[in-house]
């Protein structure tokens, strides 16, 4: 089914890393010299699965252990105390194209947390 109709389907904030995700996975039956040119566009304007949208759509997932997840996650980020007074910046977060699950999209062991806003 193309991607338009799963959008159609569901058009929540929550479901975007999902809409992500489905457009990776359908682009990877196309030939090598395309994905060299199509990978590099779809993680620079890769914001839908941003960690923090990425963690929304967790904690509404269907599946509860993923909802689990999720919240430790986010327990786990308030109990950070951060020492910087600087404004965070917003990146595109690095995707992994190879993976089998919207939430694999992210490598949770590699990204820095930080405490939400007060």
């Amino acid at each position: 089914m193309p991607v338009w109709f799963h959008i159609e389907e569901s058009k929540y904030f929550t479901n975007a890393p999902e809409h992500v995700f489905d457009v990776i996975k359908s682009l990877r039956f196309l030939p090598e010299n395309l994905l060299k040119v199509i990978d590099p566009v779809i993680q620079r304007n890769a914001f839908f699965a941003h960690t923090e949208n990425l963690l929304l759509s967790m904690i509404v997932d269907k599946r509860d252990h993923i909802r689990e997840l999720g919240f430790r996650i986010i327990i786990r980020a308030r109990n950070i105390t951060s020492k910087r007074r600087s404004v965070r910046s917003f990146q595109p977060p690095k995707n992994k194209f190879l993976d089998t699950d919207d939430i694999e999209m992210i490598h949770w062991n590699a990204i820095t947390l930080s405490p939400p806003p007060s």
